[in-house]
């Protein structure tokens, strides 16, 4: 049946919306409460479960916000640059899907 999902992929869906939405609550607590090094750690994890869910425009948009926190905190480099390919990896499948869609 069109449109219609088996119990376990109705299940991975319920769960990564629920992480999201744990992840998007933990971000926003946390840069309320001025912890920049967990809100960029918060909102990179976000990132990560958008982009595994196909949402790449959330991805981009989680992944660049961990970019900014995490160099509002200080943070090496090397933990800057894997932030940057995960912007730049969700960036290339966001402008393939406007292609294609």
């Amino acid at each position: 049946m069109p449109g219609c999902c088996t119990p376990r992929s109705c299940s991975t869906a319920a769960h990564t919306h629920a992480a999201a939405q744990e992840l998007a609550t933990c971000a926003a607590e946390a840069e309320g409460q001025r912890w920049v090094s967990i809100a960029a750690f918060a909102h990179h994890h976000h990132g990560k479960n958008a982009y595994e869910a196909g949402d790449y425009e959330t991805a981009r948009e989680s992944f660049k916000q961990s970019l900014f926190l995490r160099r509002e905190a200080g943070a090496q480099d090397g933990e800057l640059e894997t932030v940057l390919l995960a912007i730049e990896a969700a960036e290339r499948r966001r402008t393939t899907q406007l292609v294609a869609g």
